[in-house]
């Protein structure tokens, strides 16, 4: 076994340096990690994949520059080197008295969870998988993981670090080591999904055949569960091969070859009498339908996993923005005295406000940015108010945790618009940015698997492929979701994602049409759609149970004598404004649990520093904006929500 020490000295170079990190892709969840590692994180996943092991995205993570709780030692976390899985039923444990972790019994992952919960166990994962993952080793033979559950004065069971330094990792993976990623090897690396990869049946001629029996469709899903990504969609008539089920979840098989392809919901499958009758229909790529139903309509956007014959990718395809399409008809951009400008079409009853110009001296930089800007103060009409009151019944008062933030970024508003400033174009009620990979280009990808005619209405240069967000034009397609500068000059270290922003802002030292089309489709597209705005209330609620992950585990670890139970049973304006601190990085997460500490945690917030401007107080202002309502609430973490 390799010295944490050790390690921290072969990975120096890593040693908090997230513009150097990739993504890589564990049963459904996208984690940061080091370069060198992305091998081993996938053979890893197979391994999980082949125990049909779930992996939780609001409990999971991997890159924190942090220190380990209580020294001034950095955590592997720091280096992209380290993963947490299923934080919430695999806690970390003392174990002053040096026992064995305690593994559960139980059949399922979801009674082993609760076998966790109740004290009977230490972990959901089984000895099994556990022992795969430590046979994982390289092509010269070198142990590659190692385990927190394994320790002795502690039980980590969320925890896998590599256990090798760079220089023996580079001779590659073992892949006959890794359990169910011989197909892998084989076919690329890694599927990464929650589903991929499980073993096949010994007996495929006994697998049970089904017919998809919903007119639009069925989603196969990367997991059991509507948390988990839609992978495609089966068309009705569909023949399929269940390989196992759990409750209304069926295990998919498409071909009969005993491989996991994904989940879907039983419900819309009727048993078909000839066993022998081959999978047929074609996959649809992922799109349509409404949120939450997996039952899906028309699907518009090609996928190449499955009919990748009528688009070529291009690496080199130039990315625009096409100001002559028009998504109304009579569609028009007007400008007016102040250079104000506005959209008009015979779909919109009244000219819709899209911003106005307005600029930006970064004299630290010796340099302006000019754009379009849309703030909630402007005094347009056309504004559309985020009011938690709307959302409370279906998202079970988690709107009103989210208002502080809501109010805070954009004064509570889903028709804020940004593209003055660095960052390019930010968009929403709790601006979206495109710069980066965590904020706008995973929800246009929910956008486009949730609402594809609405998407190919406003937005017909984007497409999923692979599961990935693309540009297509002319016959071809090219990814976005890589690491790119910006096409303008503009220097900037925090764009990663400049093909995607350079998509909405050509410029950011003018305003140019394609960023004055950008804002009039979507400011339409905000007005026209409730969905789409519910589905902004939903993945920005998605974002802050991350959050919430992230401050349960700092109060436990540093403040455990105030929080004995960490959020469990918080008061909820207390818990919004710590929510509100942006991302909960180490840094930030420690001055939220400071102000969580302190008499008056209020005025304590709005002391700290973390953001520009005056969010701090205006985060605080919104709390005492929702007042008794938001104050009467206790965060239930047993239900997963305040009441």
């Amino acid at each position: 076994m390799t010295s944490d020490n050790q390690l921290r000295n072969e990975w120096r170079s890593y040693k908090c340096s997230p513009e150097i990190f990739e993504t890589v892709t564990i049963r459904g969840r996208n984690l940061q990690v080091a370069p060198p590692t992305i091998e081993s994180w996938k053979a890893l996943s197979e391994v999980m994949a082949a125990h049909q092991y779930e992996v939780r995205k609001s409990d999971t993570g991997s890159y924190n520059c942090r220190n380990i709780s209580g020294t001034n030692t950095p955590s592997l976390h720091s280096y992209g080197i380290a993963v947490d899985v299923n934080w919430n039923t695999n806690p970390l444990k003392r174990t002053s008295d040096r026992r064995p972790v305690r593994y559960s019994h139980a059949q399922t992952q979801a009674a082993r969870g609760d076998d966790v919960r109740g004290g009977r166990a230490d972990t959901d994962m089984t000895p099994q998988m556990i022992a795969d993952i430590l046979a994982i080793k390289t092509k010269d033979g070198d142990r590659v993981f190692d385990w927190g559950g394994s320790w002795e004065t502690i039980k980590d069971a969320m925890h896998f670090e590599l256990d090798i330094g760079p220089s023996k990792l580079a001779s590659g993976i073992d892949w006959s080591t890794v359990k169910g990623g011989a197909d892998a090897a084989a076919g690329g690396v890694g599927s990464g999904t929650a589903t991929d990869g499980a073993p096949a049946s010994e007996d495929n001629a006994n697998l049970k055949a089904y017919t998809v029996s919903s007119r639009d469709g069925l989603r196969l899903r990367a997991g059991s569960g509507t948390e988990f990504e839609v992978r495609a969609v089966m068309p009705y008539g569909t023949v399929i091969y269940e390989l196992r089920r759990e409750g209304k979840w069926s295990i998919i098989d498409r071909t009969g070859d005993g491989i996991a392809d994904g989940s879907a919901n039983n419900s819309f499958l009727t048993r078909t009498p000839d066993s022998d009758q081959p999978a047929t229909g074609t996959l649809v790529p992922v799109g349509g339908g409404s949120q939450g139903s997996e039952t899906a309509s028309d699907f518009l956007f090609l996928n190449s996993n499955y009919t990748a014959t009528d688009l070529q990718e291009n690496p080199s395809l130039a990315v625009y923005l096409d100001v002559d399409y028009k998504p109304h008809k009579g569609w028009q951009i007007k400008e007016s005295p102040g250079r104000r400008f506005t959209v008009t079409s015979e779909e919109i009853e009244s000219p819709i406000a899209i911003g106005k110009s307005a600029s930006y001296r970064y004299g630290d930089r010796g340099l302006t940015t000019v754009g379009l800007g849309r703030p909630w103060y402007d005094g347009t009409p056309g504004h559309v108010k985020f009011d938690p009151a709307d959302w409370n019944e279906q998202f079970n008062s988690w709107p009103e945790l989210l208002y502080p933030t809501a109010y805070a970024e954009s004064g509570a508003d889903f028709s804020v618009i940004n593209a003055w400033d660095l960052a390019g174009f930010t968009v929403g009620f709790i601006q979206l940015a495109a710069h980066t990979s965590d904020d706008l280009i995973p929800f246009f990808k929910l956008l486009v698997a949730s609402l594809a005619p609405e998407a190919e209405k406003y937005f017909p240069e984007f497409m999923l492929a692979d599961g990935e967000l693309c540009y297509r034009r002319a016959g071809g397609y090219r990814r976005l979701e890589v690491r790119a500068p910006a096409a303008d000059p503009v220097p900037n270290d925090l764009v990663d994602r400049g093909l995607f922003m350079s998509f909405f802002n050509k410029d950011r030292q003018s305003l140019g049409q394609e960023e004055l089309h950008a804002a009039a489709r979507w400011l339409a597209w905000t007005q026209e759609s409730v969905e789409m705005r519910r589905l902004q209330v939903s993945a920005s609620i998605d974002n802050m149970r991350d959050s919430l992950s992230i401050l349960h585990r700092a109060l436990l670890e540093d403040a455990r004598t105030r929080y004995p139970k960490g959020v469990d049973g918080m008061c909820c304006d207390h818990l919004a404004a710590a929510l509100a601190v942006p991302h909960l990085s180490p840094r930030r997460v420690d001055k939220a649990v400071w102000a969580l500490c302190q008499r008056d945690v209020l005025e304590a917030f709005v002391r700290i520093e973390y953001g520009p401007g005056d969010r701090e107080k205006n985060v605080v202002h919104g709390v005492k904006q929702r007042g008794a309502r938001l104050a009467a609430l206790r965060f239930d973490l047993a239900k997963g929500h305040p009441v």
